[in-house]
């Protein structure tokens, strides 16, 4: 059995070290953190120490039956569902992580390449608009937009900055 990745066609067992990583990326889908070799097509847990070649993945999966984060099933079509949002937003001017589509058994599992992972696999340090502005996350209401950007002002961010801001409302 073969999978395609993106129209590539990569070894079944791809697949089954992809589900033995399991649900690492934590939330309310089913998700593993992946590390993937593009010329080897080689797929390995995403925790692993940063190999050359390698790049950093999220691994959403499609159709997952019996998902423990949730006690319904996650019907199938939500990956193409999400790579199409994808495909609007490149349209759209936004920039984002490079997103694919990998495709077995009838589903099409959403990959989208890790922003918080340089080209070596090093973790790179990041910071959410609550925690640089103090923000409480847990208040209903207690951001919005206009506060996004006046923290872009006080950062003296420049225009590109602001207008990915803005299309992002």
């Amino acid at each position: 059995m073969n999978i395609q990745l993106n129209n590539e066609k990569i070894n079944a067992e791809a697949l089954a070290q992809i589900l033995e990583i399991g649900t690492s990326g934590g939330g309310a889908r089913a998700k593993a953190v992946i590390a993937w070799n593009e010329t080897t097509k080689v797929i390995c847990s995403g925790n692993m120490q940063p190999k050359p070649g390698f790049s950093y993945w999220l691994l959403k999966f499609d159709g997952v039956d019996e998902n423990s984060d949730k006690e319904l099933n996650d019907p199938k079509g939500y990956g193409r569902i999400e790579y199409a949002y994808y495909l609007c937003a490149q349209e759209a001017g936004i920039e984002m992580s490079e997103c694919r589509l990998l495709e077995e058994g009838g589903r099409a599992h959403f990959m989208t390449q890790r922003f918080d992972r340089d080209t070596e696999g090093r973790k790179r340090h990041m910071i959410s608009l609550c925690g640089m502005a103090h923000y409480d996350y847990q208040m209903p209401g207690a951001t919005s937009y206009e506060q996004a950007f006046q923290v872009c002002q006080r950062l003296d961010l420049p225009m590109d900055d602001k207008l990915q801001l803005f299309r992002r409302m």
